[in-house]
């Protein structure tokens, strides 16, 4: 019981482990994301006309 009281509970490490995880797909999102625009950006700004990106910062 003992070598136990020294890890945090296991609740709070499963709660850790997904807030690592969620942190983490967040930035690989934004990464492709912001990769996909600058690869795409001439392509899109050529073909898409201004309603197509309405609500969109260019």
């Amino acid at each position: 019981m003992q070598s136990n009281e020294k890890r945090p509970p296991r609740d709070e490490k499963l709660q850790q482990l997904r807030r690592e995880l969620f942190d983490r797909i967040v930035r690989n999102e934004a990464r492709r994301r912001t990769e996909q625009n600058v690869a795409l950006g001439g392509v899109n700004k050529a073909c898409e006309s201004p309603a197509a990106v309405a609500g969109h910062s260019v």
